[in-house]
């Protein structure tokens, strides 16, 4: 028998379950790398926003940086933890949502990899994570965050297939089932929101068995129009990055990095 389908947060349940199959590490093209660098030449103690079941957080603290990570799903961090106590690691994780969370010490560097600034969708909410980011960090102390760049090719296709699911990735899992991940993408154009929704059927022996569905709003940003963002906020010395490299920022780049820091 089915089960009925049931809308989730995503990164929540089923979604947190799979994630390291979803995106495993190094799926990402040069973050990682990338990252590693930016908090090498500042140094100090670092906070990673989204930090998720550790993607990024865990090498990183198999080569000794002092790391901490904070994530809104406690379904990802509890994974986390078991990645922690399965290679014997030290971090703090916080629970808590970006635009409101509390720690009782600041940081040299926080960084907010892999697009995870824009699921905050709301525009007044999304300041007021700038405004936590800059009262945790030190004098000096240095903000990354990771964005796509809105396609319009993509925002196009899109618009035009709104009501149709698209075929995204499958995954086999070790006891034999396989996974299809399909989404469904609502773009609002005005408000600058992707709404998407991913399905997850479950198949054993070719029988469909299970089928979760998770939504999540996404917020896109132009360049300067984030620059702004920054600076309301207090930021200085703010460089754009292309593309998880330090060239500065081109037209034909996907991803742009914002690196600020507080005077």
């Amino acid at each position: 028998m089915i089960k009925q389908k049931i809308l989730q947060k995503t990164f929540h349940g089923f979604g947190a379950e799979i994630y390291d199959l979803w995106w495993p590490e190094g799926s990402v093209s040069g973050d990682e790398q990338f990252y590693k660098e930016l908090l090498k030449k500042q140094g100090g103690n670092s906070l990673e926003i989204g930090c998720g079941t550790g993607r990024i957080l865990i090498p990183f603290l198999k080569e000794n940086f002092e790391l901490d990570g904070l994530d809104y799903s406690n379904d990802m961090l509890n994974i986390c933890r078991d990645k922690l106590n399965k290679y014997n690691l030290n971090a703090a994780l916080y629970q808590s949502p970006m635009q409101d969370f509390k720690i009782p010490k600041k940081y040299n560097n926080i960084y907010v990899p892999f697009h995870s600034f824009m699921i905050v969708s709301d525009r007044n909410q999304a300041l007021r994570s700038l405004i936590c980011f800059f009262e945790h960090l030190k004098q000096n102390g240095q903000l990354i965050i990771s964005l796509f760049i809105p396609n319009y090719q993509a925002l196009a296709l899109y618009t035009e297939d709104q009501d149709k699911w698209r075929h995204c990735k499958e995954i086999n899992l070790k006891d034999g089932k396989k996974v299809v991940i399909s989404d469904m993408v609502i773009n609002f154009h005005l408000e600058q929101i992707k709404q998407v929704r991913y399905r997850f059927e479950i198949f054993d022996s070719g029988r469909l068995i299970d089928t979760h569905i998770q939504e999540m709003k996404i917020r896109w940003y132009f360049q300067y129009e984030f620059q702004l963002m920054l600076e309301s906020v207090g930021f200085k010395n703010i460089t754009a990055y292309g593309d998880f490299t330090f060239e500065p920022l081109k037209n034909y780049h996907r991803e742009m990095t914002f690196q600020s820091f507080k005077p």
